[in-house]
């Protein structure tokens, strides 16, 4: 089967660029061997080679074409023929119809057709193959263009059609790599429609690249240890066959992202050695009786803060409770109807609590007419969160990239109003979760030993 010759007029039309593409054109099955195909080349559209360019790269695959035994040209010459360039995976209903009316016109079955496009200052050529018969792009693939290689790319691009419509083009479907599986490594697997290949594995911050070799294997398998943890990464894994590069598969994936630094139990309890200090007027003394009728109410007993502090000393040095302090007061939000708060802190991500005794506490103060800027900063400042991990978030970053913080859902809050005060003891708040499902990870915690 050989090429022949065909043009048409210049498109202005720009969309994604073929790393969006392929994922979804290679959902389908490798083409199987077509016998006596025939295959109408169209002109490429281009907005990055000059016309005297663009005719040569026509040129040069109508050449590779006539050399190529599995092609077979049209009986037509298909230069008067223009058509619309489709960006998307999917073709219209319009052009569909009007490439098929093309491929009746030319008495062919197939049509290449493609473009020329800049991305990140680097040229690439983008080609698909539309099949009359199936009504639809069946492959879609992207070459690099370098100064003075607009013959070879022409042979490239014909000899990549030529092994697709052959069964013998590998491609790779099926990937599957890891998200947050683990903190060490990414992981990565894939099928190929053919054996005994090598593979080129690329990264990028960003899904259109620019992509960088990260990698090299005989496998259908690959493991990344150099990504960052937590930020999110596309990789892109490319076959070879002869050295032509066949079609790749791309997708995402991201190392599990470490937890912020949790305070130690040392750092929570060897500070706690401040006297209680006298109020400077008579003002902050008054001020203070009504805030303590308060805090009273709440206290828990001298036995029960021990007890607590036993618990919690076990589930911090095991590393399943994660403690947290230093919170600003002008740093959250609340939702009051669901009992729920959100703290957040720089280097911390956003912790939330759900706890209906916070918000019974939060209730004394308004029935005591004491207002929420006088108490509730140094409830919050004062405050230890102790917190578990419920997963991750994506953040966006100021230069694009995307990163995984994990979410941490507070368990318990203590609280002083004395910070660090030497008979804390007796003179702590602890307000528990209400969340039925953190008690529960707490009990299979205490199941496995901690």
């Amino acid at each position: 089967m050989r090429f022949r010759r065909s043009s048409t007029a210049f498109s202005e039309r720009l969309g994604f660029c073929i790393l969006v593409m392929i994922p979804v054109f290679l959902t389908a099955y490798p083409a199987p061997a077509i016998p006596d195909a025939v295959v109408g080349i169209l002109r490429f559209k281009s907005d990055s080679f000059s016309g005297d360019a663009l005719a040569a790269l026509q040129s040069a695959m109508l050449n590779a074409a006539r050399k190529d035994k599995l092609f077979k040209t049209p009986r037509l010459d298909s230069g008067g023929f223009t058509y619309d360039y489709e960006m998307n995976s999917t073709v219209s209903p319009r052009n569909c119809a009007h490439y098929t009316a093309i491929c009746s016109r030319l008495q062919c079955n197939h049509l290449l057709m493609g473009r020329v496009y800049t991305q990140n200052k680097n040229i690439f050529i983008e080609a698909k193959i539309f099949s009359s018969s199936e009504k639809k792009i069946i492959c879609a693939f992207s070459e690099p263009v370098s100064p003075g290689t607009v013959t070879k790319l022409g042979d490239a691009v014909v000899k990549k059609v030529s092994l697709y419509l052959d069964g013998k083009l590998p491609v790779v479907t099926g990937v599957e790599i890891s998200r947050g599986d683990s903190s060490e490594k990414v992981s990565l697997s894939w099928q190929c429609s053919t054996a005994n290949n090598t593979f080129l594995i690329f990264r990028s911050c960003f899904e259109n690249g620019p992509y960088l070799k990260i990698g090299e294997t005989v496998s259908t398998s690959f493991v990344d240890t150099t990504a960052e943890a937590g930020l999110k990464y596309w990789y892109r894994a490319t076959p070879l066959i002869n050295g032509i590069s066949g079609i790749p598969a791309i997708g995402y994936g991201y190392r599990k992202p470490l937890n912020p630094k949790s305070l130690t139990v040392d750092e929570m309890l060897d500070v706690r050695c401040k006297p209680w200090p006298d109020p400077a007027t008579p003002e902050e003394s008054a001020r203070e009786k009504i805030h303590l009728q308060l805090f009273e109410k709440y206290y828990e007993s001298y036995i029960m803060s021990t007890f607590i502090v036993m618990v919690g000393k076990i589930y911090i040095n095991s590393g399943s409770l994660l403690a947290y302090r230093d919170f600003n007061y002008r740093n959250y939000t609340w939702e009051p109807g669901k009992r729920t708060m959100y703290f957040m802190k720089p280097g911390v991500v956003t912790v939330k609590f759900f706890s209906r005794r916070f918000f019974r506490f939060v209730r004394d103060m308004y029935l005591m007419d004491i207002p929420f800027d006088e108490l509730l900063p140094r409830v919050v400042g004062n405050g230890i969160l102790f917190c578990v991990r419920s997963g991750e978030k994506e953040v966006r970053e100021p230069d694009g990239k995307i990163r995984y913080l994990p979410n941490m859902e507070a368990v318990g809050m203590s609280t002083e109003y004395i910070r660090d005060y030497e008979k804390w003891k007796g003179n702590t708040i602890v307000f528990a979760t209400s969340d039925e499902e953190l008690y529960r990870r707490i009990q299979e915690a205490q199941i496995r030993g901690y």
